[in-house]
């Protein structure tokens, strides 16, 4: 994947889950309680040259070094 700001190839990475992303409360039922549907990040890409990075939604298969 190339860099947004100086398109320089980006690395890609696993991410540790250390915070979370929610959605908008719904009720996705009649007697069903409200829930929220996550929306977490699971790898990020970095460019080396600039440090911009992205957060991807997608497991990291081949991560780079």
């Amino acid at each position: 994947m190339k860099c947004l700001r100086c398109n320089e190839e980006m690395k890609h990475y696993k991410l540790d889950k250390g915070f979370e992303i929610y959605g908008k409360e719904h009720k996705p039922g009649v007697g069903l309680a409200l829930r929220q549907k996550p929306h977490n990040p699971h790898s990020i890409y970095e460019c080396p040259k600039c440090g911009y990075m992205e957060l991807n939604s997608k497991y990291c298969e081949d991560e780079d070094i």
